[in-house]
C-alpha cells in the first residue's frame, strides 16, 4: 500500500505529528502526501481520497489505468502528451521562484490548474491572504478532478512565478488545498506562457530550471511548446474503398481514425470538413462520438442522401476531424406547455355546446402547429405589373460553403408548401 522514501519534513499530513520517524510513508497512489504509519493513513483515507484521486493525474502510469475519463485535463492531444513525456519524463520538477522565494514546483502537464497547500502558504508566504473563489466567478464553484471526484479547497491566492530573477514574472492564481503535498503544482499553461513570451536567453533558463534536462531536450521542449497545435485530435477519412450512399437513404460510414494513445473512453466531437470535398448534395452533420482506449479507433459518421440518385464518396476522402471535448452537459428536455384561455365561463350550457360543435366543424381553419400557415390550392391572385418588359439578370451561384444551409432552407420552404418547384414550359 505504501513505500518508504526519504522526506525532508518529517510531519504527518494527517495527524500533524512532528519527528515521527527518520523515514515516513508516502501514499503510493498520488506519491505526494506523507503519513506517519499505515494505520494513520487508513484512518484518514476518507478525507484524503478526493485529493489523492486528483493528484493521480500527474503520473502517466496512473492515468493509463483510468478507463473512465470522458475529457482531457488539458488542450494537448494524446499524441502531443506522449511526445512531451518523452522530452521531460513522467514527473517533472522545476526550479523557480514564487514571489521571489526559491522553490521546487511540480509541473503538471495534464492540467491548467495550479495548486499549493495551506501549510506551504503559511510557512513561506504568511502575509498572503486566502481569497474566495467568488471573486473569480459569480456562482458557487464545484471543483472536480478528471474522474468527477470533488477536490477540497479553501480559496485561492495569486503568486508571481519566475524561472529566475531575469525571467518575466507570470502572475498565477493558485488553488489552496488543505492537505500537504510535497511540492506546489503549476499547470501546463504557466510554463507555456513563459516559453511563448520569453526571448532573452530562454534556452539556458530552461536548462538550468528543469532538473535533469540537457541542452538538446531543453531546445526540444521550447520547440514543442512554441509550435504545439492542438486545434483537433485527428482527421477522419473514408476507407480504401469507395462508399455508395443510396438515394433517399441515411448511411453510417465506418471510418478508422488514428487518435494517438487514448488513456480511456473519451468523448469527441466530429466536425465536417468546411471545404466539403464530397459531392455537394450529400449531407454530413456534426456528431458527438466516443472513442475507446488505444491508438486507433473505429467510428461511424452519418451521411444523408436526399437526392433521387446514388452518391459515391471516393476512397480516402477527408470527411472532417475529431475535436477534443472537455465536458458534455445534457440539456434538460421539457415539453412545450399548451396554454389555453378559457373564455367560455360566461356561456350557458346550451351556448357552450353550440360553440364546441362549431369549433369541431371548423377545425381545419385553425393552425395545428407553428409551421402550419394554411393552404388554399383554389386561390388565384392576379398581380398587375407597371412594366411588362422582362428583366434579365445573371444567375448568382450559391457559395459552396453555404450550400448545405441554403439547401436546407429551400427544402424547408418546400416541405411547408411555402414555395413549389419550378417547371420549364414545353
Amino acid at each position: 500500500m505504501a513505500k518508504n522514501i526519504e522526506q525532508t519534513s518529517p510531519q504527518c499530513a494527517f495527524c500533524k505529528k512532528l519527528q515521527v520517524h527518520d523515514t515516513i510513508l508516502c501514499c503510493k497512489q498520488c506519491k505526494a502526501v506523507y503519513s506517519c504509519d499505515r494505520e494513520c493513513r487508513r484512518k484518514h483515507w476518507h478525507d484524503h481520497k478526493p485529493t489523492c484521486v486528483a493528484l493521480q493525474s500527474i503520473n502517466h502510469k496512473d492515468m493509463k489505468d483510468n478507463t473512465d475519463l470522458e475529457f482531457f485535463a488539458t488542450h494537448l492531444t494524446p499524441s502531443q502528451q506522449n511526445k512531451l513525456v518523452q522530452i521531460i519524463g513522467r514527473k517533472c520538477i522545476v526550479l523557480g521562484k514564487l514571489d521571489n522565494k526559491e522553490v521546487n514546483v511540480l509541473w503538471d502537464t495534464r492540467a491548467q490548474v495550479s495548486m499549493v497547500s495551506e501549510r506551504f502558504l503559511r510557512q513561506n508566504h504568511p502575509i498572503k491572504q486566502i481569497r474566495s473563489l467568488s471573486e473569480l466567478v459569480e456562482t458557487d464553484l464545484k471543483l472536480t478532478a478528471a474522474n468527477g471526484s470533488v477536490i477540497p479547497y479553501i480559496g485561492w491566492v495569486e503568486l508571481a512565478f519566475t524561472l529566475s530573477s531575469k525571467n518575466t514574472q507570470v502572475h498565477v492564481p493558485f488553488l489552496v488545498i488543505t492537505e500537504t503535498i510535497e511540492h506546489p503544482i503549476i499547470g501546463y499553461n504557466v510554463i507555456g506562457e513563459i516559453v511563448t513570451n520569453e526571448h532573452n536567453d530562454l534556452l539556458s533558463e530552461i536548462q538550468s530550471s528543469f532538473v535533469g534536462l540537457d541542452n538538446g531536450a531543453a531546445q526540444a521542449l521550447i520547440n514543442f511548446v512554441q509550435s504545439a497545435d492542438s486545434d483537433y485530435l485527428c482527421n477522419v477519412k473514408t476507407s480504401k474503398r469507395d462508399v455508395v450512399i443510396p438515394s433517399g437513404k441515411q448511411v453510417n460510414i465506418q471510418c478508422r481514425v488514428n487518435t494517438g494513445p487514448i488513456c480511456g473512453t473519451t468523448s469527441v466531437l466530429f466536425e465536417p470538413d468546411e471545404t466539403m470535398p464530397w459531392p455537394s448534395c450529400l449531407e454530413i452533420n456534426e456528431t458527438l462520438l466516443t472513442v475507446k482506449k488505444g491508438k486507433t479507433n473505429f467510428i461511424e459518421v452519418q451521411a444523408n442522401n436526399p437526392t433521387n440518385h446514388d452518391i459515391v464518396i471516393k476512397r480516402r476522402t477527408v470527411l472532417g476531424r475529431l475535436q477534443l471535448v472537455r465536458s458534455v452537459t445534457a440539456i434538460p428536455v421539457k415539453l412545450r406547455e399548451e396554454t389555453v384561455e378559457n373564455g367560455s365561463q360566461g356561456l350557458t350550457p346550451e351556448q357552450r355546446s353550440v360553440a364546441l360543435r362549431m369549433l369541431a366543424q371548423e377545425a381545419d381553419a385553425f393552425s395545428q402547429n407553428d409551421d402550419d400557415i394554411g393552404c388554399i390550392p383554389d386561390l388565384k391572385v392576379t398581380i398587375k405589373l407597371n412594366d411588362e418588359t422582362p428583366v434579365q439578370k445573371n444567375y448568382t451561384a450559391v457559395p459552396r460553403p453555404l450550400y448545405p444551409e441554403v439547401k436546407s432552407y429551400v427544402e424547408d420552404l418546400l416541405n411547408k408548401n411555402f414555395i413549389r418547384k419550378s417547371r420549364s414550359l414545353e
